[in-house]
């Protein structure tokens, strides 16, 4: 048995098929025009290792023997803009994302006034936000590709939430679309009026996951944050959730698990601690209240000096279902953890 099993893991189409499993979930990523079925055996060995382990680059904190090395390097040219026109506040300048797949990149150049979806191959915008609002303008956003009902992802369907601020009044809104990679035609999906607020960047996070987006505002008072949930339901109208959640730590960030968690992650400023709170996002939906935590933690970092910054990302295990690791980054004025 051992034997016959340990001639499987050199079977090609043993490889190809956990290849094709990880690529239709979003985890492995293919050069533009490579198919899996043209890579060899050992090929497909090691663009699964690199799926579970990650990029040989990222071991080691010595940069110089192992460097970067970029597949391609691009160069944005923005629209053509009046220098004469007014230049308002609060809004995205010169901030991107690059949707997986490597193929298309979302992003604001210059002044945050547009959105486009660029084909980063072809050097052509594909997609420029308008939005429907009077007088709206990008003041954040952020995209994932969608998942079909068998939870395989549609490498040309985006999901993309932008958060807009109306001028001249300063209200602030959100709207959820879904964007066509192939054609470049999108589709309005949502609109929400979210509470307005007196600083000039009134979005603090936004993050999109599975059946969830999220949208935190920077609070005009200093005991509540406004917190929005979106649950993303097909064909249907979406749920919305407004909680507010004390702000008693100095530091709150969010994010979603793909198993539809809610984990809140907060720096503790009278402890040097980070507080971790875990939370089903479908009970805080459907019972439009913040319900006790399933799991609560604190993180101690005591030892650390100085004024303390963190940030932390979830990433879904491409091995285990309904698993997910948390990456937590630590920034001290002396002395960085991870």
């Amino acid at each position: 048995t051992s034997r016959h099993l340990h001639g499987l893991t050199r079977e090609r189409e043993v490889w190809l098929s956990l290849a094709t499993d990880l690529k239709q979930r979003g985890f492995a990523d293919l050069e533009p025009g490579v198919a899996l079925k043209d890579l060899s055996s050992f090929e497909l060995v090691e663009l699964v290792k690199r799926v579970v382990t990650g990029p040989q680059s990222w071991t080691g904190l010595d940069r110089e023997t192992r460097p970067l090395k970029p597949y391609r390097r691009v160069t944005l040219r923005p629209p053509n803009r009046s220098t004469t026109a007014p230049v308002e506040e609060g809004l995205v300048k010169n901030q991107y994302l690059l949707l997986p797949g490597g193929q298309y990149l979302l992003g604001v150049y210059g002044d945050g006034s547009t959105l486009h979806c660029r084909h980063v191959l072809a050097d052509q915008v594909i997609w420029t936000y308008e939005s429907s609002l009077e007088g709206g303008k990008v003041a954040a956003f952020t995209a994932a590709l969608c998942y079909d009902a068998n939870g395989e992802i549609q490498t040309n369907v985006a999901t993309i939430v932008v958060g807009v601020r109306t001028f001249p009044h300063r209200h602030n809104n959100i709207e959820i679309l879904n964007l066509n990679l192939d054609t470049g035609v999108s589709t309005s999906l949502h609109i929400v009026s979210c509470p307005n607020t007196p600083w000039e960047i009134p979005f603090a996070q936004i993050r999109l996951k599975s059946d969830f987006a999220l949208v935190v505002l920077d609070p005009d008072s200093d005991d509540f944050v406004p917190v929005i949930i979106i649950q993303k339901r097909p064909n249907t109208n979406h749920a919305l959730t407004t909680i507010f959640m004390q702000k008693h730590w100095q530091q709150t960030k969010f994010d979603f698990t793909e198993a539809g968690y809610l984990v809140t992650l907060a720096y503790i400023h009278s402890q040097s601690a980070l507080g971790l709170e875990i939370r089903d996002a479908y009970s805080i939906v459907n019972s439009q209240t913040l319900p006790p935590p399933i799991i609560s933690e604190c993180l101690d970092f005591s030892s650390l000096s100085g004024y303390t910054l963190f940030r932390f990302s979830i990433h879904a295990s491409p091995i285990l279902p309904n698993s997910s690791r948390l990456w937590v980054a630590i920034s001290s004025n002396y002395e960085d953890i991870t």
